[in-house]
């Protein structure tokens, strides 16, 4: 966020926000006003590029406790686990695990609300920067950049911010991909004793942290047990949740999201992950997405990608 405000000086009026709040580390934004501030500056920047221009301009450090619990680490396997175990202290939406694929780590950035492009440019562009090529130094080029979204007319923002890794549109996550044997290189700036010091404050202050689900969690797992009977009404989720359509619809935007947006999310995300499996035809898909045609699922994927199912699954087999 303080990078956005650096790029908005000029601008002082964004409700509920401001540089000033903003001064102190410690200080948490709700994820509807960041959403709001968001929305203002693109509308006033013009600018698509936006989250990659914030994110090279965010500081080494402006993660407070997160990055000198994560940077302290001994080895890049150690700062990886780190990483997935304290993010919660700078982004409560956002979860961060750890997979491996044959000889690859993969890094997946998984948001509990939908984000707009800018903001999550910015958030895998500021974490690249400050940790991913802190932890492998002259490694970073065998470092593989994902993106859901579809490639954009111009990449060159895109180039910029992550070289020398190579950057992968419309791929089935978000997050970041490099070889295995890199996750035992020493951390550069490792450091025992800090190391020691921080992790007990960072364990009580995860464990400080209210532990109560976001309305939004509960809305995605109903919808994902629905879609096969068809795409959820949100009179049918308010009823399993015990509560109205308004207020539900109200909670869900306080959360920064809404019902359409979730339910969109999550057949993106499920077909993302199935596309590519050729055991399952697309007709199959479709259905288990809750499309009551086939047509309208290629229309979708073709909405979310930029490409038909066909031509991804291809793709994702070389």
């Amino acid at each position: 966020m303080h990078a956005f405000v650096e790029l908005l000086d000029d601008y002082q009026d964004i409700p509920g926000f401001s540089p000033k709040a903003l001064e102190n580390m410690g200080d948490r934004v709700l994820v509807e006003v960041a959403h709001q501030a968001l929305s203002v500056a693109l509308e006033l920047t013009h600018d698509e590029d936006l989250g990659l221009r914030a994110a090279r301009r965010h500081v080494i450090g402006d993660a407070g406790a997160f990055y000198y619990v994560v940077s302290s680490s001994p080895t890049v396997r150690d700062a990886v686990e780190q990483a997935s175990r304290y993010i919660r202290l700078i982004n409560d939406a956002l979860d961060v695990s750890v997979h491996y694929e044959n000889d690859l780590v993969l890094l997946h950035f998984e948001n509990s609300v939908v984000l707009p492009r800018a903001a999550i440019d910015f958030q895998v562009g500021s974490f690249f920067n400050n940790h991913v090529k802190e932890w492998l130094d002259k490694h970073t080029s065998a470092v593989t950049v994902f993106f859901a979204h579809q490639a954009p007319e111009r990449v060159s923002e895109y180039e910029r911010t992550f070289v020398p890794a190579a950057v992968r549109f419309s791929a089935p996550f978000v997050g970041f991909a490099f070889p295995k044997a890199l996750l035992e290189l020493p951390l550069p700036t490792a450091d025992a004793n800090l190391h020691a010091v921080l992790v007990p404050v960072a364990d009580q202050t995860l464990g400080k942290m209210a532990q109560t689900k976001t309305v939004t969690s509960d809305v995605r797992r109903i919808i994902h047990e629905r879609l096969p009977l068809g795409a959820p009404e949100i009179a049918d989720v308010a009823a399993e949740l015990a509560m109205s359509m308004r207020t539900l619809a109200r909670r869900l935007e306080s959360e920064g999201t809404t019902f359409r947006e979730l339910v969109d999310d999550v057949r993106r995300k499920l077909a993302l992950d199935s596309v590519g499996n050729r055991d399952i035809g697309f007709s199959e898909l479709s259905y288990r997405l809750g499309f009551s045609h086939v047509a309208a699922f290629h229309r979708a994927f073709r909405r979310w990608t930029g490409q038909t199912p066909l031509t991804y699954r291809r793709m994702a087999g070389r």
